[in-house]
């Protein structure tokens, strides 16, 4: 795989972890319109007191909502984030700033972006690799969505177990998630992370997990043609299927039924 390079950061904008910020999509108004909760901890953070508390709501830098959240002294994070012009069929990103309110106003000092909501699938707060979301899918029952902050599988919001199904019933898991992944995998095949990817890219992150828990070593980026790019999702998609045990599994609960 090429080097990876880091980004030199000249304009002294500091970033901000995304562990700083806890976003959690909560259940849609009776009108359709999304809401979310986010709490925020700047303590330790070196920006002072005064500056400005920002956080945004995003859908592919097209349509975006502003949060004023008070100051990194005094912080007010609106008890509920009310997303009227976010669209719920979509998936939505969230970016956090800090801004200068005295000796430059308006300056950025600091920022997390590409923040994704909690998911579903990922207990006591840590963010999934390949998180789920519920959203109007109107008659498609669940997609794989790829954004810059990376995939998310996306599910009808208008069949309420369909989470649920999929972490606990072995033949879902092993119809949908291999299939899903096949799209993740498709789409690193045929773009392949190059030297200006740093190491917050999804890609980056996907890479390392194929490499460390399916144990495919081979580089997507030095696949000569479309069918080494084939050989490589395939050897991808088996590795997880074989991993999980989908086959062994959905036995087991078949045999369970009968």
């Amino acid at each position: 795989m090429a080097a990876v390079k880091r980004r030199i950061n000249s304009t002294g904008r500091r970033r901000i972890p995304h562990q700083s910020i806890s976003i959690t999509l909560l259940p849609p108004r009776a009108d359709g319109i999304p809401r979310a909760k986010a709490e925020i901890e700047l303590d330790g953070h070196p920006f002072v007191d005064s500056a400005a508390i920002v956080l945004e709501a995003y859908q592919r830098m097209t349509t975006s909502m502003r949060f004023d959240c008070g100051t990194v002294g005094e912080p007010v994070v609106p008890e509920t984030l009310l997303l009227a012009d976010i669209d719920p069929a979509a998936p939505m990103l969230f970016r956090l700033k800090v801004v200068d309110n005295d000796e430059y106003p308006g300056r950025l000092l600091g920022a997390a972006d590409r923040l994704r909501p909690d998911s579903d699938d990922s207990p006591e707060g840590r963010r999934s690799l390949f998180p789920i979301e519920r959203c109007e899918l109107h008659s498609e029952i669940w997609k794989v969505d790829i954004q810059e902050a990376g995939p998310t599988l996306l599910l009808n919001y208008n069949i309420p177990s369909l989470t649920a199904m999929i972490q606990k019933e072995p033949l879902i898991q092993g119809i949908l998630l291999p299939a899903a992944l096949r799209i993740v995998l498709d789409a690193i095949v045929q773009d392949p992370v190059s030297d200006d990817d740093d190491e917050v890219s999804w890609k980056v992150q996907w890479l390392r997990y194929c490499r460390e828990e399916l144990k495919v070593a081979d580089d997507p980026a030095e696949c000569a043609d479309d069918d080494d790019r084939r050989a490589w999702v395939n050897h991808g998609v088996r590795a997880f299927c074989k991993s999980y045990r989908f086959i062994d599994e959905i036995k087991k609960s078949l045999g369970e039924l009968l």
